[in-house]
């Protein structure tokens, strides 16, 4: 049965109206971007805790000067990542991480229970993993985050993380 003019209008207006809404929800976006950003965000903030922590382990455990250089510098570099992190976290009403997440620190529970040789392969091949994943997830934040403020923190610290990554890489190979 044909639809009458009357009820034709009706629909269109209110399929007009409707998509509108979608539009309007789609610009606002207040949990989908939003969570995204908070879990970028957190996965960030995860892995430099992480990173501290390793390198903790490394300045007390390392028998090579080098190694123990490295992992302070991966304590001093992570730690300022982290305050800059921490300040986009907590602007936005976050609940800031506590401590790494469950696979790191099952790593790192693994990585403290060995020693000497041992240690700083495991270290070094760790800090490898662990500075190629935090690589992934500051480019996934340049690129997806739709946070100005945390895409320009993200960007800031691709090079910083990219370093890192390559002296692992050179003292893994040394």
């Amino acid at each position: 049965m044909p639809l009458a003019r009357g009820d034709y209008m009706t629909r269109t207006a209110l399929l007009l109206a409707f998509s509108a809404t979608l539009a309007a929800c789609a610009q606002l976006d207040p949990a989908g971007n939003a969570a995204r950003d908070a879990q970028l965000v957190r996965g960030i903030l995860q892995a430099n805790l992480a990173e501290i922590a390793a390198g903790r382990l490394a300045v007390a455990k390392a028998r090579s000067r080098a190694v123990r250089r490295y992992g302070q510098r991966m304590i001093d570099a992570h730690t300022a990542l982290q305050a800059d992190g921490s300040e986009l976290k907590s602007a936005k009403g976050i609940p800031l991480p506590t401590h790494a997440d469950t696979g790191q620190e099952a790593a790192l529970r693994k990585l403290e229970a060995l020693a000497g040789e041992a240690f700083e392969h495991a270290y070094l091949e760790l800090t490898l993993r662990h500075h190629a994943e935090t690589l992934r997830r500051f480019e996934r934040a340049a690129s997806r985050a739709s946070d100005p403020a945390l895409r320009a923190h993200a960007e800031r610290a691709i090079p910083h993380i990219r370093s890192h990554l390559e002296l692992a890489g050179r003292l893994a190979g040394s």
